[in-house]
C-alpha cells in the first residue's frame, strides 16, 4: 500500500466521486482510479461500488475509512506540527542540506 493510494481512497470516500477527488488532489482522473485499483488490491478486495451516480463505500470500504483518516493524520503528525495536523490530509516538507 502507498500514500497516493491511501490518499485516493479517503479522498473519493469522503466526496463520493473520482472526479471530485482527482480535482481535490491534484491528480488526473486515471490516476485516481489508477491508486483506487492498487489500493484495493493491498487491502484484499473492493472498497467501492462503482455507480452510474458515483462511488459508494462496500462494508469492507466503511470500516477501513476510519482507519485510514487515522492513518493520514499519524503521517501529517510525523511530517509536520502534530497540532495542526488534520486527518485526511497530508502535507509535506522539506530542509535544505547544509554542508559545514
Amino acid at each position: 500500500m502507498n500514500l497516493n493510494g491511501l490518499r485516493a481512497f479517503v479522498a473519493v470516500g469522503e466526496l463520493g466521486s473520482i472526479r471530485d477527488a482527482a480535482v481535490e488532489l491534484g491528480y488526473s482522473e486515471s490516476a485516481v482510479s489508477r491508486h483506487l485499483t492498487a489500493f484495493e488490491r493491498s487491502v484484499g478486495g473492493a472498497v467501492f461500488e462503482r455507480e452510474r451516480a458515483g462511488m459508494r463505500l462496500t462494508d469492507r470500504g466503511e470500516a477501513i475509512l476510519p482507519l485510514a483518516h487515522e492513518a493520514l493524520g499519524t503521517v501529517a503528525a510525523i511530517v509536520g506540527d502534530p497540532g495542526t495536523a488534520r486527518p485526511g490530509h497530508v502535507e509535506t516538507a522539506t530542509s535544505a542540506t547544509v554542508r559545514a
